[in-house]
């Protein structure tokens, strides 16, 4: 069996976490794309993802060292399921589907924070600053490679129904 070491399950979680986010904003733009949605509503759409995420990491930022970073990733997890199940059945045609996708990015904000705070909780303040910078181009080369995948495996699966990027971002 392999032994995975915390920070290996972290660039591990924020592989995931944007593996499967960006199947559903893969997902929920194809949709506005052939519900022929105007310029102005997918900008209000896609604006209204970036504000949720910046306003949920705002939060969880500030409270990830109060009520502790796991149960806040929980949290987010539990939060990016939900939505991400209302995405898969809901019809885009209902508002409310706009409002799951919200909240999944919402969810993010839950997520990335403590995450990465908790991959640098260990580093200490007399830490070299290059440590510091190994752990962090780590986690994005993990969060970039999760992005560049979901969004080359949304393109592929989103021909054979929306449901499926959907369903394998839950």
């Amino acid at each position: 069996m392999i032994k995975l070491s915390k920070n290996r399950i972290l660039y591990l979680l924020a592989f995931l976490t944007d593996f499967s986010t960006f199947l559903v904003i893969f997902t929920v733009s194809r949709d506005l794309a052939e519900m022929n949605a105007s310029m102005l509503k997918m900008g209000i759409i896609g604006g209204g993802c970036s504000l949720a995420y910046a306003i949920s990491c705002m939060v969880s930022g500030s409270l990830s060292d109060r009520f502790g970073r796991l149960r806040l990733i929980y949290l987010g997890l539990t939060f990016a399921l939900l939505s991400g199940l209302g995405c898969l059945f809901l019809r885009p045609d209902n508002q409310i589907y706009f409002l799951a996708y919200w909240g999944y990015s919402a969810s993010l904000g839950l997520i990335f924070p403590p995450l990465i705070a908790w991959l640098n909780q260990e580093q200490g303040t007399h830490t070299k600053s290059h440590l510091v910078q190994k752990v962090l181009i780590r986690f994005c080369f993990s969060w970039n490679l999760g992005l560049i995948c979901g969004q080359l495996l949304g393109g592929f699966l989103f021909p054979f129904g929306r449901e499926w990027p959907l369903l394998l971002a839950v």
